[in-house]
């Protein structure tokens, strides 16, 4: 992917988080990129790889970077390796379930 400012390879993306109709992808450099796509122009126009899973309405994550996966009082959350902690949506808990 390339974008006006910044070229954009996949496997550098930590987690993208929805801000409305726009976009903040983190790198694992620590950096982030503010795009003014939104979450779903990333996933179905860039065809993002494999490794990336929408948890919830608002976040895709590149499970490469998922240090773990925790059942807490019947709510399931990603642990990202850079100590980000998201919730994952119920209906998307079966995604995990090779995680926990």
């Amino acid at each position: 992917m390339k974008t006006k400012t910044r070229e954009i390879v996949p496997n550098e993306i930590i987690h993208l988080v929805a801000d409305i109709n726009y976009t903040t992808i983190y790198f694992k450099d620590g950096t982030s990129f503010y795009s003014s796509y939104a979450l779903g122009h990333f996933e179905k126009k860039h065809k993002l790889p494999s490794n990336f899973l929408r948890i919830n309405r608002s976040i895709i994550i590149n499970t490469d970077f998922l240090g773990k996966v925790k059942n807490e009082a019947g709510k399931m959350y990603a642990y990202l390796q850079n100590g980000n902690c998201f919730k994952i949506s119920r209906r998307r808990t079966f995604l995990f379930s090779e995680f926990d």
